[in-house]
């Protein structure tokens, strides 16, 4: 079982959101979340009401970028996407969105749907070729 020790602290935390940063910003204390963040884990159990906050500390800290979250539907994407959002800013967090049919439907997807999903390709394809501000967000959520 982990030990769990409380620190105090006297810094000042005076500017508006400031509790909430600071919290994002001593989350790297935690081994289980600075080894997620570092790579060396590849998975970590968090209960989901703090699912939210230890995604945001592993995009904060990490290396890597962007952080992918797997998510059974749609609307568990949407949700985390506003949570995740709250810690690290909305327009860090961008959701895939599912392809909305079946292969063997006749039916194409919505025409939204495929612009935000060429969206993200197309940023993560800059990224990937090296375009220094290819405005990739830290987190991506998509259900699967």
């Amino acid at each position: 079982m982990a030990q769990v020790t409380q620190e105090r602290t006297s810094e000042p935390l005076t500017a508006p959101g400031a509790p909430v940063a600071a919290l994002l910003a001593r989350a790297n204390r935690d081994a289980n979340l600075a080894a997620l963040a570092a790579g060396a884990e590849r998975s970590l159990a968090v209960p989901e009401a703090a699912q939210p906050f230890a995604i945001a500390a592993v995009a904060h800290h990490g290396a890597r970028r962007p952080v992918v979250v797997a998510v059974p539907n749609a609307s568990t994407a949407e949700r985390l996407a506003h949570e995740i959002g709250i810690w690290v800013g909305h327009d860090e967090v961008a959701v895939f969105p599912a392809w909305e049919t079946l292969p063997f439907e006749r039916v194409s997807p919505a025409p939204e749907t495929m612009g935000r999903r060429l969206e993200l390709m197309w940023r993560l394809r800059r990224l990937r070729d090296g375009a220094g501000d290819a405005g990739v967000p830290a987190v991506i959520v998509s259900p699967i």
